[in-house]
């Protein structure tokens, strides 16, 4: 715990090797946010080195003082790169689904099917083959338990948008995991 707060102040000294010790400590955290959001594996790769530059410019501003600073680090780090991830895909925002009519919205899509359930890890497999727009939305509700208002503030779009987008999203990974038995694709 101590040596963490200790990494810290060097990162904040413009130490190199404390440089690396964080990044080598929460890159798992980084990378988790950042494939979770990106289409390809070359703008994961930006996320990450954006979300990092992001972390280091504002490593003074963390506060180590906590009783259990490494997992308070990973959390700030991780809204760092959360909330990089979100600005990057607004900028994609002409792209967002615009509205569809509540009344094709109440017929909740599962992602269970004929008695089979699908794990997060054949869900984030899945989610590769999301729109942008997509997986986005559903990266937000499900992984990041946002509300469909905060996700269209966030984004700039409409909250009948972000439903919209749920919907399309669920529908469209329920095809492709009942497709391909969730195994393969």
């Amino acid at each position: 715990m101590t040596e963490l707060k200790e990494v810290i102040k060097g990162c904040v000294c413009g130490d190199n090797a404390c440089y690396e010790t964080v990044y080598n400590m929460f890159y798992p955290t980084v990378y988790g946010v950042c494939s979770r959001y990106s289409t390809t594996n070359e703008e994961m790769e930006d996320f990450i080195q954006e979300s990092f530059i992001k972390i280091f410019n504002n490593i003074d501003k963390f506060d180590a003082t906590t009783a259990i600073p490494n997992l308070k680090f990973g959390g700030w780090a991780k809204t760092i790169s959360r909330n990089f991830c979100i600005d990057q895909v607004r900028k994609f925002k002409p792209t967002m689904c615009e509205d569809y009519q509540t009344s094709k919205l109440s017929d909740e899509i599962d992602l269970e099917y004929d008695d089979l359930r699908y794990d997060e890890s054949q869900i984030i497999k899945a989610m590769g083959k999301l729109s942008p727009r997509y997986k986005t939305v559903f990266n937000m509700f499900y992984f990041d338990g946002l509300s469909h208002k905060q996700i269209a503030d966030k984004l700039s779009i409409k909250e009948g948008a972000s439903k919209a987008n749920l919907y399309c999203a669920k529908k469209r990974l329920k095809n492709i995991l009942t497709d391909n038995n969730g195994l393969d694709y």
